[in-house]
């Protein structure tokens, strides 16, 4: 039997990346290319919906993104990114070193002052 993939868990707080905004929302760049500041550093979870391991987390990774907004909401944003849905743009292993083969992962981009990741989970 087929097995059905089970809704995306809520996370009312975090940013839903995809590939068509993730230079402007990590990295800064706009659509014509211009780099801009930004202030906050991003924690990203890269899943999957399908995921066992994304499925247990996803209630944990919203708890983090809304303690995290509530006292650190000017340092740092939470996001998300669904790898099933969405193609991975180069600039995430270009720029930023990151490499997703597993689901669930999270990096920690920093923006001091350039953004830089920090791989802290992957299962």
């Amino acid at each position: 039997a087929i097995k059905s993939i089970p809704p995306t868990i809520p996370c009312p707080h975090c940013l839903e990346l995809n590939s068509d905004n993730f230079d402007r929302l990590v990295l800064g760049v706009t659509s014509d290319g211009v780099a801009t500041a930004l202030t906050k550093d991003l924690l990203i979870e890269f899943y999957s919906p399908w995921c066992e391991a994304c499925q247990e987390a996803g209630p944990h990774f919203s708890q983090i993104a809304t303690a995290l907004r509530s006292r650190y909401k000017d340092q740092i944003a939470v996001g998300r990114f669904d790898v099933t849905e969405h193609d991975i743009p180069n600039s995430a292993e270009a720029i930023l070193h990151m490499k997703i083969e597993s689901t669930p992962t999270i990096y920690l981009v920093q923006q001091n002052p350039l953004p830089t990741a920090n791989k802290y989970f992957s299962e």
